[in-house]
């Protein structure tokens, strides 16, 4: 169970409202409520890391072309 999971498990059993938490946080509800939705995290996440690998990909296309140009 990831820590996400286990955190809203808790906050659920100790009447933990987002509110509480944004105020504590010095954050607004909704930026505690999507950070704690574990499916729009992940969405991000992949995002970048497709982000990531196509730039990897062309980079290393450009390096080895530039390599063997020579």
């Amino acid at each position: 169970m990831d820590q996400i999971t286990i955190l809203r498990k808790r906050m659920k059993k100790a009447g933990v409202t987002l509110k509480s938490v944004a105020y504590l946080a010095n954050e607004s509800e909704q930026t505690v409520c999507r950070l704690l939705n574990q499916e729009l995290r992940e969405k991000v996440i992949a995002a970048g890391n497709q982000l990531v690998k196509e730039a990897n990909e062309e980079l290393t296309k450009e390096l080895f072309e530039e390599e063997y140009a020579a």
